[in-house]
């Protein structure tokens, strides 16, 4: 099966920005894990995070970010799981709905895990956003007078 990369970066980014226990029972939901087995197991070390200012200006190094990552082959499909942390549990649920993902029996029911797992998360940005809103200040500026160059 040809999977399409923006299909694949949009499971990888779900199942990196979901809980660990919500991502393994989704991929529990789906059927009794096969076995597998590891390429990399997880391991955890630091990435440099780059940016730019106004998304266009010069890359420079913001700092650095604490990773975990994990290769497992299933099925004989590679999947990969990278999550921000050190959670190894995540990083092996992640590598294995990657891998499932690439699976033609599997790839419907990922697809559905996928858009809940999205779902999920807007919700929680949502929330997120809601509680910071009630402790919103708004400054304003009071003018004494015109100025006298205007």
């Amino acid at each position: 099966m040809n999977i399409d990369s923006s299909t694949r970066r949009r499971r990888m980014a779900a199942f990196t920005l979901a809980p660990a226990h919500r991502l393994a029972d989704g991929l529990d939901r789906i059927g009794p894990r096969p076995e597998y087995g590891f390429l990399r197991r997880p391991e955890t070390g630091l990435v440099m995070v780059r940016g730019r200012i106004g998304g266009s200006g010069r890359a420079f190094n913001l700092g650095e970010m604490l990773v975990t990552r994990c290769t497992v082959q299933c099925l004989g499909r590679l999947g990969h799981g990278w999550v921000p942390g050190r959670s190894a549990f995540q990083a092996e649920m992640a590598a294995l709905g990657d891998a499932l993902g690439q699976l033609p029996e599997h790839a419907q029911a990922i697809a559905q895990l996928v858009e809940e797992l999205e779902a999920e998360k807007r919700r929680r940005d949502e929330n997120r956003q809601g509680e910071v809103l009630k402790t919103r200040v708004k400054f304003f500026t009071l003018v004494r007078g015109a100025d006298k160059n205007d």
